[in-house]
């Protein structure tokens, strides 16, 4: 049997080399295959065989992104930040409906709290303000300080003068009619001092040319007419 294989091989040896080669070369080639350039398109990937991991870090630039491709929905939420948002393509915002805090508001309907309101209708605390409801602040308040013997301690824009016409009894006189206005006053000293306990009570003037001044009375704990200061406020 041997001599036989080898007679069969000493026989055969071209054709069995012609089929060796004929072999090793198609294994070659299917192991050396290249991609033509341009061949592998959007249908030869499969979903989702694009990751992360497979893009090259700063690959992706503006020039790949169709315009508006990228909408909120595929911004992650929170991940947007006051340094990622150019403030110059910010409007101003002209009117704020309500502000719980505004350190300058140009118009705000309701401010709780605004420090510089040029133009506030309703203001809890406004430190400064040019106008309130179209009015400007001196013309919404008028105050003074007035000494137990009538005299002006000290006052705002607006008061003209104060004095005692009687025991316990004084008139101040404002700048302007004061009838549709509301009033305040209390007991309260000029100085660091007790002013002393009593009552106090303010009305308005009858009699044509007396609608600017209002009339202070004040009295002891046993309602005789005594001597005191007082502040007063006016609202109008």
């Amino acid at each position: 049997m041997t001599r036989g294989l080898g007679r069969f091989l000493r026989q055969n040896t071209i054709g069995l080399l012609a089929l060796f080669v004929a072999l090793s070369g198609t294994a070659f080639a299917a192991a050396t295959v290249v991609l033509p350039a341009n061949s592998v398109g959007a249908k030869q990937l499969k979903k989702n065989a694009v990751i992360a991991a497979k893009i090259k870090s700063g690959a992706v630039v503006n020039a790949k992104i169709r315009t508006n491709a990228v909408t909120g929905a595929k911004v992650k939420d929170d991940s947007l930040t006051g340094a990622d948002v150019l403030e110059s393509s910010l409007g101003k915002v002209p009117s704020a409906t309500s502000a719980d805090s505004a350190a300058t508001a140009t118009n705000a309907t309701n401010a709780t709290n605004a420090t510089n309101a040029t133009n506030a209708t309703n203001a809890t605390t406004a430190t400064n303000a040019t106008q309130l409801g179209g009015k400007s602040a001196s013309d919404v308040v008028r105050w003074a300080a007035v000494g137990s013997d009538g005299t002006l301690s000290r006052n705002s824009a607006g008061v003209v003068g104060a004095v005692r016409e009687s025991l316990g009894v004084y008139v101040v006189q404002f700048d302007r009619n004061v009838r549709p206005c509301g009033y305040s006053v209390s007991i309260a000293n000029i100085t660091n001092s007790d002013p002393g306990a009593g009552a106090i009570r303010v009305n308005e003037l009858a009699g044509g040319g007396l609608e600017d001044r209002v009339r202070v009375r004040v009295t002891d704990l046993a309602a005789a007419f005594a001597d005191r200061a007082f502040h007063i406020e006016v609202f109008c």
